[in-house]
């Protein structure tokens, strides 16, 4: 009966030491929230592209130094394109848009895109794509919400592929109306 219980303690202290804790963060003034294992820092890029500068707003957790987790970064970034540019977009205006954010990404990293699937949140189109870089693997979601786009991107290294916080992550942002 002792062996069976200090068993069970084992393993539960395992399991405790193992597992992390998830908050939501939460954007009124960008309408999302996201989990993260842990809280995020707020950070601004401003990017010039073909319709002007942009303002991107990243919230990043960087996991890189923290040795228990599977991976080395979660991210959510929001930016908003001018809406004229967005009148009158079609629905291959929209792709071409989307498209040319992984293909940003892929640049970004020098990596190799292992797939670029269509997908739809909410009735807005988005993608789901994964990158190859040296050592390790890029999630990516995007969504395209009328002029404004969100990212979700995961990092992780080759040997934690797969692992089950990155779907975790991808699965838990939402919209929020605050309008």
């Amino acid at each position: 009966m002792k062996k069976i219980l200090l068993s069970i303690l084992f393993l539960a202290s395992i399991t405790i030491s193992n597992s992390q804790e998830w908050e939501t963060f939460k954007s009124l003034e960008f309408e999302f929230k996201s989990d993260f294992p842990g809280k995020p820092y707020t950070t601004v890029q401003n990017v010039p592209t073909d319709v002007g500068e942009i303002k991107i707003d990243m919230f990043i957790l960087d996991k890189s130094s923290d040795t228990s987790s599977k991976n080395l970064l979660f991210l959510v970034s929001h930016n908003i394109y001018p809406e004229e540019s967005f009148k009158n977009m079609t629905a291959e205006g929209e792709s071409s848009v989307l498209d040319n954010a992984v293909y940003g990404s892929l640049n970004s990293v020098k990596g190799k895109l292992l797939y670029n699937n269509e997908i739809e949140f909410n009735g807005y189109p988005g993608r789901s794509s994964k990158i190859e870089m040296s050592g390790s693997f890029v999630y990516l979601n995007i969504y395209l919400v009328y002029n404004t786009m969100y990212m979700q991107q995961v990092i992780c290294l080759n040997e934690n592929d797969n692992n089950r916080d990155i779907k975790q992550f991808l699965n838990s942002f939402e919209l929020i109306k605050t309008k």
